[in-house]
């Protein structure tokens, strides 16, 4: 689940296909992640460049869009870094570039994930 469009605050539901795939080489790609190259090694850290899907979003999406006009589908640019500092915590940040009517637009995230683990179960 998701905004209507990038800073809304109304919810918008879409349903994609969550394979990703990732080679011993680095390069990785899928729904979700796009399409790129992780540069690191280590297991608790990931760095590197991606090209991922900007899906746009039409004007008539939201009241608070009239007159902005719809901004078409587009591939965005785009570099990121994450790292887990502790077992089920993982911090994540993308810079990416091509947002916007005309494409120039920069668009920096972050994000904290914390997954949890189900207990193990006795035999």
């Amino acid at each position: 689940m998701g905004g209507k469009y990038q800073g809304s605050d109304e919810s918008r539901v879409r349903v994609l296909p969550s394979i990703d795939y990732q080679w011993s080489n680095g390069f990785f790609a899928g729904a979700l992640n796009g399409v790129g190259y992780n540069a690191s090694t280590q297991s608790d850290r990931a760095y590197g460049v991606r090209v991922t899907a900007d899906f746009g979003r039409k004007e008539r999406r939201s009241d608070a869009l009239q007159g902005l006009g719809d901004i078409d589908a587009r591939p965005e640019l785009g570099a990121f870094f994450n790292v887990s500092p502790a077992s089920g915590i993982t911090l994540s940040s993308s810079l990416r570039y091509g947002s916007g009517n005309d494409r120039k637009g920069l668009v920096f995230g972050v994000t904290v994930a914390r997954g949890l683990s189900a207990p193990a179960q006795s035999r």
